[in-house]
């Protein structure tokens, strides 16, 4: 007996392609009847589309995006019957590559219908927000908020690194305190809160993040001078942060960040500080294969 499915599509991901998604729709119409195919136009749409096809129980939502798309999803999914499904078109697919699921389309769209689903943990920001991944607020915030409209697209990852440049160059960290578990209390000039380890593509921020763990591992900046930024910045590229004496990991299950700085999610502009992270266990179901 087929299942129902949507395939909700960001037709301006960065690597979107109208053959790759007929190739998707053929693979997946053996499996899913009916498959309806909903097209983003712009933020937030794939959360309200997500949510109105839970609200009619489909069986499977699919993100067809980056991770600010499967950020959506999830969004409107959470706490729901509905099972998401990810077919990986992004930048960088920080979340394919920290779950195994493939990059090529084709590849994803099989697993979707052979694999199995999982339940998994999310951060949750301000009891308001979900994310998968990460939220990071201060200077990696910054530098994703600061992205011109369009250098994404145009320039891929490279427009990470002239954001944050430009960032470096122009904007001194701003101290914040860090309340854990409301006992802890550290300070510090940034914080990235992980529910997974990878970070910015294959890089490894917190490794003890797990999507499956009931608790969020963060890495606190405790310097804030410019050539502090600089080294914290190679250390996270080379792993050599791991060792820092000037950085922080601390696990817990509820952050308190204060301080106004910018804030992101998943690689996404959130907003601004201060903000309360939390976890939110078995939050959605989501096909990882075996």
């Amino acid at each position: 007996m087929k299942s129902s499915a949507c395939l909700i599509v960001n037709p301006v991901s960065g690597r979107f392609s109208k053959k790759n998604l007929l190739k998707v729709k053929s693979i997946l119409s053996n499996r899913f009847d009916p498959l309806e195919v909903y097209f983003t136009h712009s933020s937030s749409d794939a959360t309200q589309a997500a949510r109105e096809y839970a609200n009619r129980e489909f069986d499977v939502i699919i993100a067809f995006g980056g991770d600010g798309t499967l950020n959506e999803v999830v969004n409107g999914v959470a706490l729901s019957r509905s099972t998401v499904g990810f077919i990986p078109a992004g930048t960088t697919n920080v979340f394919a590559k920290e779950t195994g699921i493939p990059e090529e389309p084709e590849k994803a769209a099989e697993l979707i219908v052979n694999g199995t689903s999982r339940q998994i943990n999310l951060g949750c920001i301000n009891d308001e927000r979900y994310f998968l991944l990460m939220a990071g607020i201060g200077f990696d915030a910054e530098a994703v908020c600061n992205i011109k409209k369009g250098l994404k697209k145009s320039f891929g990852k490279l427009a990470y690194i002239l954001s944050g440049f430009e960032v470096f160059l122009k904007k001194r960290p701003v101290e914040l305190t860090v309340t854990v578990n409301d006992e802890s209390v550290i300070r510090c000039y940034g914080v990235i809160i992980c529910n997974a380890s990878k970070y910015a593509g294959n890089f490894i921020v917190c490794p003890d993040a797990s999507l499956f763990r009931p608790e969020l591992q963060a890495f606190l900046i405790k310097k804030g001078d410019r050539l502090s930024t600089l080294k914290y910045v190679f250390g996270i590229i080379t792993g050599k942060h791991l060792k820092y004496k000037d950085a922080a990991f601390i696990k817990g299950s509820h952050f308190k960040v204060q301080g106004h700085t910018r804030v992101q999610i998943d690689g996404d502009c959130f907003g601004h500080s201060p903000v309360e992270v939390s976890i939110r266990e078995n939050a959605v179901k989501i096909i990882l294969g075996e």
